[in-house]
C-alpha cells in the first residue's frame, strides 16, 4: 500500500508479514489430485461422501504444523475450514457431515487455530461459500428460491460458528460464490456479522461481484498488484495449479524465494499453497524447501518483513526493490561475473551499502539519481538471492 492510503492499526500486521501459508485439505486429499476433484473429475457425489465420511487423518498433527511454518519464518496461516465438496473441518450444529460427527472424532480446525496462535503466528480461516453437493447450488436463487435460501442460512449460520467458537480470527477468506452476486449470498450480511463478532478481521474481495471490493484484494499469480490497496497472491508450491498434488514436480527453493521477493518488492503478501497429505503429514519436499526459506529469511529478512514497494522509472532484470524506513534493499535473482551494479532513480543521497548477509561494505559512486556499486565479492554470484542494503540519508 502507498503513502496516500494508511493501514488502519488492526491490519497493520497484514501490511507487515509479506508471507504466509494457505492450507487446503480435506478428504479429497485421499486421491492426491488436489481439491477440486470431485468436480473436476465428475465424480460420483454419494461415492464421494461416502469417502469423506471414512476420511481419518490419524497423523495429524497441528503443533508440528505449526512448528515448521515458524521455522519457515511464515508469519500467518489461512486453513479452508470448509471446500466446495461441502465436507466441515470444525464441530457444527448445521450438518453431520463434518470431521466432528465422522471418523475424525476430532475438531481438526480448532486443533490448527490453537496450534498456530501458540506458535506466535496469526490465523485465519477459508471458507467456499458454494457446496457443490447440492442441487439447490447449481440451480441458483432464480431455479430454486428456497433451496437457496438454505443455503445462504447454512454459510451465516455456520460462519457464525467459525468466527465465535475458536477466540481471534484475523482474516476471513470468503472463496468460490461461483457465478453469483454478493446479493445472491447476502454478502453484505456476512460482513457485517463478521465485522461484529470479529472487529479487527481482515476479508478477502472473493465473493463474488458487488459493492464489497474487500479489505484486500487476491490476484492471481503474474498479475499487475494494485498500487492503492492492500493485496496477496497465492502461489504454489510446484510447477503446476493444484499445490501438492501427488507425482507434481516441485519448484526448487529460488523459485520460491524469488516468488517472496517478487511480492514484497510489489508491496504485497505471498500466501504459500499447501495441500497436506490425506494422513496429515506435510510433504517432505515442502518440509525440505521450507526449511531453505526459512535460513534465507533468517539472514535476509529485514528486506521482507514490513517493507514496500519501490517506484522506479527503469525495470531492474537482475534483482527486485523493497523498501524499509530509509533503506533500500536490492534482492539479486540473477548474477553475472560484474562486479558491479547500476541504479537509477535515487533522488535521495545515499550514506553507504551493504551484503546484508555478511556486513561487508561496498564502494558507491553518486551521480544526480545514479548509484553505482562495486566492490561486490564475486562468490555473491553462487549464493540464494543475497541481499544490498543500500542506507539513505
Amino acid at each position: 500500500m502507498n503513502e496516500k492510503t494508511p493501514v488502519p492499526p488492526v491490519w497493520r500486521w497484514f501490511d507487515e508479514s509479506r508471507f504466509g501459508l494457505f492450507i487446503q485439505w480435506g478428504p479429497a486429499s485421499v486421491y492426491g489430485r488436489g481439491m477440486q476433484a470431485l468436480r473436476r473429475e465428475h465424480m460420483d457425489q454419494q461415492a464421494y461422501a461416502r469417502a469423506a465420511c471414512r476420511w481419518n487423518p490419524k497423523k495429524y498433527d497441528p503443533e508440528a504444523w505449526a512448528a515448521a511454518a515458524r521455522e519457515a519464518g511464515l508469519r500467518f496461516s489461512v486453513l479452508t475450514a470448509r471446500n466446495p465438496d461441502g465436507y466441515c473441518l470444525w464441530q457444527t450444529a448445521t450438518t453431520h457431515y463434518a470431521a466432528g460427527a465422522q471418523t475424525p472424532k476430532r475438531d481438526l480446525f480448532g486443533d490448527y487455530v490453537k496450534a498456530f496462535r501458540d506458535a506466535g503466528l496469526r490465523v485465519g480461516v477459508a471458507y467456499s461459500l458454494a457446496d457443490w453437493r447440492l442441487p439447490a447450488f447449481w440451480r441458483g436463487p432464480a431455479g430454486d428460491p428456497a433451496g437457496w435460501q438454505a443455503i445462504r442460512a447454512c454459510a451465516r449460520d455456520q460462519l457464525r460458528e467459525l468466527l465465535t467458537n475458536y477466540g481471534p480470527i484475523d482474516l476471513l477468506w470468503l472463496d468460490d460464490a461461483g457465478p453469483y452476486a454478493q446479493e445472491d449470498w447476502g454478502i453484505a450480511g456476512i460482513v457485517a456479522l463478521a465485522r461484529q463478532l470479529q472487529p479487527a478481521i481482515i476479508i478477502n474481495n472473493r465473493c463474488g461481484p458487488g459493492a464489497f471490493t474487500g479489505d484486500f484484494t487476491v490476484i492471481d499469480p503474474g498479475d499487475r498488484p494494485p498500487v492503492s490497496s492492500l493485496w496477496a497472491s497465492v502461489q504454489t508450491p510446484t510447477a503446476h495449479h493444484q499445490a501438492c498434488a501427488c507425482g507434481e514436480p516441485w519448484c526448487a527453493s529460488d523459485v520460491l524465494v524469488d516468488h517472496l521477493v517478487t511480492a514484497a518488492s510489489g508491496g504485497g503478501n505471498l500466501l504459500l499453497a499447501l495441500n497436506p497429505r490425506s494422513s496429515g503429514v506435510l510433504p517432505l519436499s515442502f518440509l525440505l524447501r521450507m526449511s531453505v526459506v526459512g535460513k534465507w529469511l533468517k539472514t535476509n529478512g529485514e528486506a521482507i518483513y514490513g517493507a514496500g514497494a519501490v517506484v522506479t522509472r527503469d525495470y531492474l532484470p537482475y534483482g527486485r526493490l523493497t523498501r524499509r524506513g530509509r533503506n533500500v534493499y536490492v534482492a539479486i535473482r540473477f548474477w553475472d561475473r560484474n562486479q558491479r551494479l547500476i541504479l537509477n532513480g535515487f533522488m535521495t543521497p545515499v550514506r553507504r551499502a551493504v551484503v546484508v548477509s555478511t556486513g561487508q561494505a561496498l564502494e558507491v559512486r553518486q551521480e544526480d539519481d545514479v548509484v553505482e556499486l562495486t566492490g561486490l565479492p564475486r562468490a555473491l554470484r553462487t549464493w540464494l538471492c543475497p541481499v544490498i542494503r543500500i542506507e539513505c540519508d
